[in-house]
């Protein structure tokens, strides 16, 4: 590859964020004050280099979608460069594909990379009192990682003083509340025209009711509510108690006894059965960027609910920080699984652009070989499962603590398990983001609902989501597509799949005294208006009976497995498996 880089990116220092058990013990609530100050000091720098720059935040947010079209960094640009005057966008960014986690890995490194470059730039502006002290600033700098935002364990708010001095604090506005484009000083909309071939154009889509990430200055979380109210969120808005509820709406099914955040699932992620695959890495991830984002635009959307404007907002890169951990867990615990290097998904020695690497005196685009390095050693095998175990409520937790309240007697602590499997159409929409959600009991019979419906008590029991996080599908005159990868699935047929679990939600209605009656499971498709079951027609709803083994041994991870079909529950309801379809799969 010949050309002049801005970024070419350490291998080693990857391989020293990514093997190391270092990584999960980097939360963002553990992170030591000198690193916190640092941290923010740098991601305000960030901020404030010029949107035309190539290292600055505007740009390497742009990787990920919005602007659209630009060949960052002399790399190649995304495919089908735009050669018209037609409004979509072609994105690097890779979903739906094997290599979603390993494209997502070196963008991060590119993240924490620039920000420790900065680091040392803020250090050496700075007055210290010894050689002693700068010294000690400038070895946090270079033990300091990109933190991770594990949204599935335990809050825990630790007091830390913003510039690491133990006396003195500064005050400063939090940059992770929201990320906002400034130019020339002043608060600037991302689609202004004087930002010329950066300035965001918004994808058309007739489906959307809100209209605008253009009119936008500043990131939302649940925020965007419409143009009448412009002026309102166009700096960034955040509802916290919306991003709160929408994490955390799953009060209901937590034991009396022990507080149970939302299970994570790192179990399933074993293999096992065809049935038990259907969970995936993606799928997880998805529902964090509705989530955050919001996914009921009667009540506000954001930036991260959308793919090309999801990496402006900040929380992004703690979010796939923490999505490319569970990844590295999943390789230690699967250490010999990787690419099949078959089939019609790209092969683990597939460039991943636009991201550089140094190759002794060359440069050339990363593959996902290059990012595949983990620690691999029983000792250490031992010590993530341990973590695993203990970090997060799982099924085996809840059923092993159950003290005689529903199983009187326990056989070999083999139990039932239950799931849903769902095999969704990404592009049912034409790619337009939509949320399937599921109960026990009568879904919502209205035609708008709000998030606060959809979780709300009485009969329906609120168990789940799955959140399709795409962008819609569009194509120029020419025949080029705003997204080459999701044309290409659209034109294919490829379909989605998703498993919500039913085992920890059955159990807590069965001990629950003031329940009399577990109705069938229903199915709703939500996006602020419902969504009609024709529009849906490839989307199909299973429901699986297996068996799970449980350990007390910290270090013992569950097994899962012979999942049977249970046809009746689903069959002639709408979006319901027949007991053919079953069978098909």
């Amino acid at each position: 590859m010949v050309g002049v880089f801005s970024m070419a990116l350490d291998l080693q220092r990857i391989k020293r964020s990514h093997a190391s058990l270092s990584l999960l013990a980097k939360h963002l609530a553990f992170v030591n004050s000198v690193q916190v100050s640092l941290f923010i000091r740098a991601l305000i720098e960030f901020y404030a280099i010029p949107y035309t720059e190539t290292l600055s935040y505007f740009q390497i947010a742009g990787i990920h979608g919005y602007p659209g079209d630009l060949a960052w960094d002399n790399s190649d640009p995304p495919k089908h460069d735009r050669k018209d005057d037609f409004g979509d966008h072609m994105i690097y960014c890779t979903h739906n594909l094997v290599t979603f986690p390993t494209w997502h890995r070196p963008y991060m490194l590119l993240f924490e990379q620039r920000l420790h470059e900065l680091m040392g730039d803020i250090i050496n502006g700075l007055t210290f009192s010894s050689d002693a002290e700068k010294q000690s600033w400038i070895d946090e700098s270079n033990t300091w990682r990109l933190p991770y935002w594990d949204w599935a364990s335990v809050s825990v708010c630790a007091p830390l003083k913003p510039d690491g001095s133990p006396s003195a604090l500064l005050e400063v506005d939090n940059p992770l509340y929201r990320y906002q484009l400034v130019v020339d000083g002043n608060l600037t909309q991302m689609g202004d025209e004087k930002l010329g071939k950066y300035r965001v154009k918004d994808v058309e889509d007739p489906g959307d009711i809100l209209l605008s990430r253009s009119q936008c200055s500043g990131t939302s979380r649940w925020g965007i509510t419409g143009p009448s109210d412009e002026k309102i969120w166009s700096p960034g808005v955040n509802n916290f108690g919306k991003i709160e509820a929408a994490i955390n709406g799953h009060e209901w099914y937590k034991p009396r006894d022990q507080p149970i955040q939302p299970e994570i699932l790192l179990e399933s992620l074993t293999p096992g059965s065809n049935w038990e695959k259907w969970l995936s890495l993606e799928y997880i991830h998805n529902n964090l960027h509705g989530f955050i984002g919001g996914n009921d635009y009667t009540s506000g959307v954001g930036h991260m609910q959308n793919v090309p404007s999801a990496a402006f907002d900040p929380v992004f890169y703690m979010h796939h920080a923490n999505v490319d951990r569970l990844c590295a867990i999943w390789q230690t615990l699967n250490w010999s699984m990787w690419f099949t290097n078959t089939g019609t998904q790209p092969p683990s020695t597939s460039d991943l652009p636009p991201f550089h690497m140094f190759d002794g005196s060359q440069v050339r685009y990363f593959n996902s070989d290059d990012v595949r390095e983990t620690r691999n050693s029983p000792a250490y095998l031992d010590r993530v499962r341990e973590y695993v175990e203990t970090t997060y409520p799982s099924t085996g937790r809840v059923l092993l603590h159950d003290e005689g309240k529903l199983f009187k007697e326990v056989r070999s602590n083999s139990y039932d398990d239950y799931i849903i499997d769902v095999l969704y159409d990404r592009y049912a929409l034409n790619g337009s983001p939509y949320t399937l959600h599921f109960f026990l009991g009568p879904p919502p019979s209205s035609e708008a609902v709000t998030i606060a419906e959809v979780r709300s008590g009485g009969q329906r029991k609120y168990i789940g989501s799955v959140f399709n996080f795409s962008t819609p599908v569009r194509v120029t005159p020419s025949g080029d597509a705003s997204c080459d990868n999701c044309k290409q699935q659209l034109d294919d047929g490829v379909l989605s799949t998703a498993t919500v679990p039913l085992t920890v939600s059955l159990y807590q209605l069965a001990i629950d005294d003031a329940v009399t009656d577990i109705n069938d499971i229903g199915t709703d498709a939500l996006s602020g208006t419902v969504i009609p079951w024709e529009k849906m027609s490839k989307t199909k709803v299973f429901v699986l009976k297996g068996t799970s083994k449980h350990y007390v041994e910290d270090e013992k991870l569950s097994d899962y497995g012979e999942y049977q079909p249970m046809h009746v529950v689903t069959e002639e309801k709408p979006g319901g498996a027949s007991e053919h379809e079953y069978a098909q799969n």
